[in-house]
């Protein structure tokens, strides 16, 4: 992605099988990207600690949409407080 178009402002990474390993990846190299918008990794299978790195990048981007329906967390008072864990850093 980094290589093809660092200008992305939506990246679209659906069912493609992200699993935590991926999508901590994935927000390593989305700080890169200036104009980033919308990232849509729904239906993959990522959980907690993927979900934290991902909307850590929230904190960098604070208008950023991260598109999440269908990983390994349904619950959305878990969703929430991780999204809170990540931008604060004080998960229960």
């Amino acid at each position: 992605i980094k290589h093809n178009n660092p200008r992305a402002k939506k990246i679209n990474l659906d069912d493609n099988l992200i699993t935590d390993e991926g999508a901590k990846i994935l927000s390593q190299y989305c700080c890169d990207f200036n104009d980033i918008e919308e990232i849509s990794i729904q239906f993959n299978d990522i959980g907690k600690l993927g979900a934290i790195e991902l909307f850590r990048l929230k904190n960098n981007f604070p208008s950023l949409d991260i598109l999440f329906r269908g990983n390994k967390i349904m619950d959305v008072g878990q969703m929430d407080e991780i999204e809170q864990f990540a931008r604060r850093g004080a998960y229960r």
